[in-house]
């Protein structure tokens, strides 16, 4: 028995992205396009919290411990505490 995934021959995965290419298109615009918009909102909420650090003593005595800790251990570790 084949497996599942190596059961196509490659002239079918052709025509199958041939056929499906409007499909696939958009799946493609809705992924680049989501993936810019996470971007852009990183881009400004980093700039913002920047700026709000290095200019208020206030915010920067009550986040900088956190902006070393979220630096210092590694992502992985963190993931399931957010």
């Amino acid at each position: 028995m084949g497996s599942i995934l190596f059961d196509s021959r490659a002239s079918e995965v052709f025509h199958s992205l041939v056929d499906d290419r409007l499909e696939l298109a958009l799946a493609a615009w809705e992924t680049l396009s989501s993936a810019l918009a996470g971007l852009l909102l990183s881009f400004i909420v980093g700039t913002v919290f920047s700026v709000a650090l290095s200019s208020s003593d206030l915010a920067r005595r009550a986040f900088y411990p956190y902006a070393v800790f979220f630096q210092t251990v590694p992502i992985i570790s963190i993931a399931p505490l957010l």
